[in-house]
């Protein structure tokens, strides 16, 4: 499989903005900058981002071990 993003920042670090995009679509040009990350505005963080995908391939994990037929314990 292979995929990709994209990342774009205009202006300075506290008054510029970013947008964020993914191939499948899922984002689109999403907002993202200091205001976002530090004064609670609309947007996203980048910690945010990678905080979702480690729980999404956490879950998965999860679910692919609980799904697994249950076997007696050896000695």
């Amino acid at each position: 499989m292979k995929t990709h993003g994209t990342a774009v920042w205009q202006g300075g670090i506290k008054d510029g903005k970013g947008a964020i995009s993914t191939k499948s679509g899922a984002l689109k040009d999403y907002p993202y900058g200091f205001s976002s990350r530090f004064e609670g505005k609309p947007g996203t963080t980048p910690e945010e981002l990678i905080g979702t995908a480690h729980a999404g391939c956490f879950t998965r994990l999860c679910r692919s071990i609980s799904a697994r037929p249950s076997s007696p314990p050896s000695a």
